[in-house]
């Protein structure tokens, strides 16, 4: 059995072809996937004021006061955890 051996030079010439292709179907996906991801997300997400995100809290002020910009809160989430909120809607 006698093996055909691949010529790379043709996969050179249609790449130039297919790469805007590949990049809109690429595009498409991913937008479909955030389109799907953001109509599954609970509308009442609850967040829990009272749980001690102090040491977080310090982090995130040490940060500012040394010259780093944020638009984030540290926040507990109810079922998620903790993690960080938009100050303003981004």
């Amino acid at each position: 059995m006698k093996m055909r051996q691949h010529d790379f030079s043709e996969d050179c010439d249609n790449e130039e072809t297919k790469s805007p292709k590949v990049f809109q179907d690429l595009t498409n996906a991913t937008l479909n996937m955030i389109h799907e991801f953001s109509n599954n997300v609970i509308d009442d997400t609850k967040i829990i004021a009272s749980w001690n995100l102090d040491r977080e809290k310090h982090l995130l002020q040490w940060g500012e006061s040394n010259g780093v910009k944020t638009r984030v809160d540290i926040a507990y989430v109810e079922g998620d955890g903790r993690g960080g909120i938009a100050r303003e809607d981004l």
